[in-house]
């Protein structure tokens, strides 16, 4: 948890000192510079994405081998908050759905497990908008997570036998999960192409956390 704080800080106080440095050198030239640290200001936009979700289970700060896989779909609002600089909060909402599946067979009995998870989160963030020329920029963002979590339920089937478990009822699972965003995207005109990395600050269940992933395609507008 102190090294997600500390990158998190770490990459809102590089994104803070990008935009400081950017508005002192727009304001002693008196216009924006003409490569990826462009001074101009950011547009207010919105975006439409959608996204493959690939999450992990941390147990007591060991993070298990295999992965739930899903999609999440949202859409995220960023406003310009300063003049001459390339700098904008970004807010959404979004839903992501993700499940494992495995079946395993020892000595003449096959175990089939299956799982299901699904949550409701809200993300807000400072991105920094590089521009490398009219139509492509670079955007890193960094910021916190605030997400709900409505679905969680595991199916062991032993020989046929099923046995379910609800997280919230059987493992004291929270519905409430604070955490840090890390990433970096890629605008061409209206297109986007991104990644974050996602981390719990909170614990979903006992020593229990999630560390996910995702690969994101949107359009602005």
């Amino acid at each position: 948890m102190k090294k997600i704080k500390f990158s998190l800080m770490a990459a809102l106080m590089l994104i803070s000192t990008m935009a400081s440095a950017q508005f002192s050198n727009s304001k002693s030239s008196g216009h924006s510079t003409a490569n990826i640290f462009s001074g101009s200001s950011v547009d207010d936009y919105k975006r439409v994405q959608v996204s493959f979700v690939a999450a992990k289970m941390s147990f007591g700060g060991e993070t298990a081998d295999d992965a739930t896989k899903g999609i999440n779909a949202g859409i995220l609002w960023g406003k310009g908050i300063l003049d001459n600089v390339p700098l904008a909060v970004e807010y959404g909402a979004n839903i992501t759905w993700t499940r494992y599946s495995d079946e395993e067979e020892y000595w003449g009995t096959k175990t089939e497990t299956k799982e299901n998870f699904m949550n409701i989160a809200i993300p807000v963030n400072l991105a920094y908008h590089f521009s490398v020329n009219d139509d492509v920029s670079v955007i890193p963002h960094a910021g916190l997570n605030m997400r709900v979590n409505v679905l969680a339920k595991s199916t062991a089937e032993v020989d046929g036998e099923k046995e379910e478990t609800n997280w919230f009822d059987d493992s004291d699972a929270k519905r409430f999960q604070l955490g840090a965003n890390l990433g970096i995207g890629v605008t061409y005109q209206k297109y986007y192409l991104g990644y974050q990395f996602q981390a719990d600050f909170m614990e979903f269940a006992e020593e229990t956390k999630w560390r996910t992933n995702y690969i994101t395609v949107g359009i602005n507008f």
